[in-house]
Parts: structure tokens; sequence; C-alpha cells
């Protein structure tokens, strides 16, 4: 595709989801990698290696993630996720 029909095509209605109030967009991404990677039943220590995070980064991000969702746990926090369509 030519760079002027790209331009000249209508908003793609399928846009990513937004993040959640209170998380800023530039983390939001990263935070939300590391929390579907939770989900999925990965430990911290190997979601660190998979995104080349430190197991306390990946472990801070998904604390983090918990606390924005109001959950208390990880169970807690997926069906809050699935709730909202983060997940």
């Amino acid at each position: 595709m030519r760079l002027i029909e790209y331009l000249q095509r209508p908003p793609d209605n399928n846009k990513p989801k937004k993040a959640p109030p209170g998380w800023t967009t530039v983390s939001a991404g990263l935070v939300l990698a590391v929390f579907r990677r939770m989900a999925t039943g990965e430990t911290c220590a190997e979601i660190a290696d998979a995104l080349g995070l430190t197991y306390n980064t990946a472990r801070t991000y998904l604390q983090r993630a918990m606390q924005k969702l109001g959950a208390h746990n990880r169970v807690e926090a997926i069906n809050k996720a699935n709730e909202l369509g983060l997940l």
C-alpha cells in the first residue's frame, strides 16, 4: 500500500484498548504485558526472563497492576482484568 492510500483511509475502529484510569500510557503497555503473562500462569522469574526485565521489576509491575485493579491476590486480579476486558 502506498503512503497516500494509507493516509486517505478512514480511521481504524479496532484501536487497542486504552489503559485503565490511573495508568500512564507509557508504562501501561509493559505492565499489561507482564500482567497477561502472569494470567497464563508464568512466575515472576519466567516473566522477567521472557521480557528482559529483572525479577524485582516484573514483581513490582505485577504488584502495581494488582493495586490499581484493587485486587488482593492474583486470582482476584485476573477476574477483575477479565471484567474490564484487559486480558
